[in-house]
């Protein structure tokens, strides 16, 4: 660039080109060219700045192809027979200014790392860098257009066709890439939906096999990005996310609740039954793995929710896992209330049998009265248990029974040979304490039972 020319022009816009390849293979010593636009500066001075240059009021007829492809790009028409209208300038700086701002937008976020769809890239990296170097020209043209706002001022308009169209052909560049973007982005979320719904669906289905095979052919679908087979690939993709859909509701609603279905339900986990399996649970005596598996399942029992149809539209989860639901093997509430009803009674008969045994009993006759009663009263059916304060209350008794005690026997000789002459109270307290200290050393205390035999 010759020494000094910036000094009365700035550079707007540049563009490298390489050697064709016939002349890459004559002998040169440079491997490019580089354009270079300049428009020329403001450089009166302040005194100047009154002067304007006479006009006839009219653009050369060398501007007006320019000026019709310029309004074409940027306002979709051509305005070069309106040229000595202020609102076409109007437009056209709004317009200019518009499509900086999109590729600023454009520029910020897209095609960092080029641009890919399962796995299958579609712009690369080093085309992406092209892509985003093409807008930022593109911005840099249409912040230099927003400046010409009147007829008088587009007179120096310094671009020529070539780089107008050239321009235009960076827009179509944009708007294209735009496209692709979208279009991935949408193959993407189908693709995403599609590979999470297979997780909630058995395997070696029907429903399954089409899911694999839809996922499975992206990359023949993508590899030549033909507009119209991507439109069948995404019409196919959203017919079997319709079967999905109409699968899993039909799963749903097997396991959900009617209004009426639900307040049966709730009696039954009001029910005395509920109420003392939920604490018998806990003893120790009894095979309580029925029950874990019982209260799982009624857990899975819901009503059935008005807003799941469009969750499903979004998601492929709609806090319901078919692969855990039971399917058509679901128990009705009437199955349920059965179970539990047969569980409460082969827990009950165990611990009946437990009590009656003659273990229990050679045990039981060594505890208090209060508590004998109780337990023999429940081992005879006429103390109910159906709740969880009677549940609790069996459980700690049945606890003291099992534990065992200690049966210490003393004899009216061993009294005799204790207190073998007169003592005073103090005397007699100490001795029958150290006799029964040594009666039962080595014991449980808390176990121990003395009786006089």
């Amino acid at each position: 660039m010759p020494e000094g020319i910036l000094d009365f022009f700035e550079l707007v816009w540049a563009e490298s080109q390489s050697l064709d390849s016939r002349e890459s293979k004559k002998d040169i010593l440079y491997t490019g060219t580089l354009h270079m636009y300049l428009d020329e500066r403001d450089n009166r001075t302040e005194e100047m700045q009154d002067l304007r240059i006479v006009s006839h009021g009219t653009l050369q007829v060398s501007h007006i192809p320019v000026m019709r492809e310029l309004t074409k790009m940027l306002c979709g028409r051509d305005l070069s027979n309106q040229l000595d209208q202020q609102s076409t300038y109007t437009l056209m700086v709004a317009e200019a200014r518009k499509l900086a701002a999109e590729c600023v937008a454009f520029d910020a976020k897209e095609l960092k790392n080029g641009l890919e769809v399962a796995g299958v890239t579609i712009i690369d990296p080093m085309r992406g860098v092209g892509i985003r170097g093409d807008v930022i020209l593109l911005r840099n043209f249409c912040d230099k257009v927003s400046t010409f706002t009147s007829q008088a001022k587009i007179k120096n308009f310094p671009f020529d066709l070539s780089v107008v169209k050239k321009m235009a052909d960076y827009k179509k560049e944009l708007e294209d890439t735009k496209t692709i973007i979208k279009t991935v982005g949408e193959l993407n979320f189908k693709l995403q939906y599609l590979t999470q719904a297979k997780q909630y669906v058995p395997t070696d289905t029907p429903l399954a096999k089409s899911i694999d095979a839809a996922v499975n052919k992206v990359a023949d679908v993508l590899k030549d990005m033909n507009e119209a087979q991507i439109s069948n690939y995404q019409t196919e993709l959203d017919e079997v996310k319709g079967k999905y859909i109409e699968w899993y509701l039909e799963q749903y609603y097997k396991c959900c609740l009617t209004e009426l279905d639900d307040q049966k339900r709730i009696r039954i986990l009001n029910s005395g039954t509920y109420k003392a399996c939920s604490e018998l649970c806990n003893c120790s005596l009894i095979n309580t793995s029925a029950w874990g598996i019982w209260k799982m399942a009624f857990a899975q029992l819901k009503t059935a929710s008005d807003n799941v149809k469009n969750v499903l539209d979004s998601t492929p989860w709609a806090n319901f896992n078919p692969m855990n639901s039971g399917g058509k093997n679901m128990m009705t509430l009437q199955e349920f209330k059965e179970d539990l009803e047969a569980m409460y009674t082969s827990w009950m008969e165990s611990i009946k049998a437990f009590i009656h045994s003659p273990e229990s009993q050679e045990a039981l006759a060594l505890m208090d009265e209060p508590t004998q009663n109780f337990l023999m009263s429940v081992a005879n059916g006429l103390t109910p248990i159906n709740d969880e304060r009677s549940s609790r209350s069996l459980i700690q008794a049945l606890e003291l029974l099992s534990g065992g005690y200690v049966k210490v026997e003393i004899t009216a000789d061993e009294l005799g040979k204790c207190i073998d002459r007169p003592m005073t109270i103090d005397e007699a307290t100490g001795m029958l304490q150290k006799f029964i200290n040594k009666k039962c050393a080595g014991k449980d205390r808390s176990k121990v039972r003395i009786v006089l035999k």
